[in-house]
């Protein structure tokens, strides 16, 4: 068992503080199991949170083998539990690595964020996440599954904590930042009380490098 504080972050309106937990949650784990990288994480909110208030992440190890691990995390601020979550980690990325046939992507200018297409509430952008170590990278990436779709969840920036209700994240292969990654969300599904959207993180060579589905309270 281990634990550790996520600072509070001032957030603009590009992002939500439920991507701010998630990138927290995966880079707690990932200081926990050094040797392996976090392959997929699926995060619950249980209540509403604030992004000035600091978070603590109780880690548990629920499996370990010499490739495999599974962890589940609990997440409380002020005392109370605001979320939990469940890891999948890996130590090799060395096996089988196939996806569907992609041809390459035009990558765009040297503009940050660079949105090349929208259709309905769906879009496409271009992101560059500054460069930093391999460790740090995934964490990074799970930050960037927001971007672009808080139209699509009803957010507004600034009243958006609390309103997620679930956020996972795959990550399909070795994260690389402080290059060009397309970043392709879906248009929402708006059923039942709950507003859906899902997306994928591609690199220019048009391999899939993550995955990602959140649901929100509608």
């Amino acid at each position: 068992m281990a634990s550790a504080d996520g600072p509070a972050v001032e957030l603009d309106k590009s992002h939500t503080s439920s991507a701010r937990l998630v990138a927290q949650v995966v880079r707690a784990v990932g200081m926990a199991v050094p040797k392996k990288s976090v392959r997929s994480i699926h995060v619950v909110f249980t209540r509403e949170f604030h992004v000035d208030s600091p978070l603590h992440y109780l880690i548990q190890i629920q499996q370990q083998t010499r490739p495999e691990c599974s962890s589940t995390v609990t997440v409380r601020q002020r005392g109370r539990v605001v979320a939990t979550a469940t890891l999948t980690l890996h130590a090799a990325w060395h096996r089988r690595d196939w996806s569907a046939a992609t041809d390459g992507l035009s990558i765009p200018g040297e503009a940050p964020l660079h949105p090349s297409a929208i259709s309905g509430a769906g879009s496409e952008m271009w992101i560059r996440p500054p460069e930093t170590s391999d460790d740090l990278a995934p964490a990074l990436i799970a930050f960037a599954t927001d971007l672009g779709n808080h139209d699509a969840l009803g957010f507004d920036g600034e009243a958006a904590a609390g309103m997620t209700t679930a956020h996972s994240v795959w990550f399909h292969r070795p994260v690389h930042t402080g290059r060009w990654l397309l970043h392709r969300s879906s248009d929402p599904i708006v059923s039942a009380g709950r507003r859906f959207v899902r997306g994928e993180i591609m690199a220019a060579d048009g391999s899939a490098v993550a995955s990602y589905a959140r649901e929100a309270l509608n």
